[in-house]
């Protein structure tokens, strides 16, 4: 039974062995993040570097016909993306104009929601009863200054909090 023995203590010891969990120091770990680092780096680049190359043999292969498509596309895309932009600089102007004909201050204005006209009076109607404002009578640029309509404490407040004469 001696070797019987033998063997199950060997197996015992090569088990404890690998149970046992290998530690490592702070600079074993720092090389190795930065070995990991720089592999990923090389592989990116090496990816790119093929992306490029297929772009290129996708584009000589292409027939004038699909290239001509992808120039239209291009431009559609373009196009939309002008309108996009222009429609955004009509809906700032109308909020302002609407903002300023309903005596809303300059700072308040750009705050306004809504995608059309009405829309946005509708909501600049709103802002402007919550402010206790009248809608201006003078022109834009004309000037003219918002009056209350509500002579209470807190507006009163708010005003001398403003620097607004009463």
């Amino acid at each position: 039974m001696p070797e019987n023995e033998t063997a199950a203590a060997t197996t015992d010891t090569t088990q404890d062995t690998a149970n046992v969990e290998k530690t490592y120091t702070q600079a074993e770990v720092n090389a190795a993040a930065a070995s990991a680092r720089k592999a990923d780096k090389e592989a990116l680049k090496a990816g790119e570097a093929a992306i490029a190359k297929l772009a290129e043999i996708e584009a000589a292969s292409k027939s004038d016909s699909e290239k001509q498509a992808d120039l239209i596309a291009k431009l559609k895309a373009d196009k939309e993306a002008a309108e996009s932009r222009v429609t955004q600089v009509e809906l700032a102007s109308a909020k302002e104009r609407i903002g300023a004909e309903l005596g809303i201050p300059a700072s308040l204005r750009s705050r306004l929601s809504g995608t059309t006209e009405d829309e946005l009076r509708a909501d600049a109607t709103s802002v402007a009863a919550e402010l206790y404002v009248e809608p201006s009578k003078t022109p834009i640029g004309g000037g003219g200054r918002p009056t209350t309509t509500d002579t209470g404490p807190d507006v009163a407040a708010a005003r001398k909090a403003a620097g607004l004469k009463d």
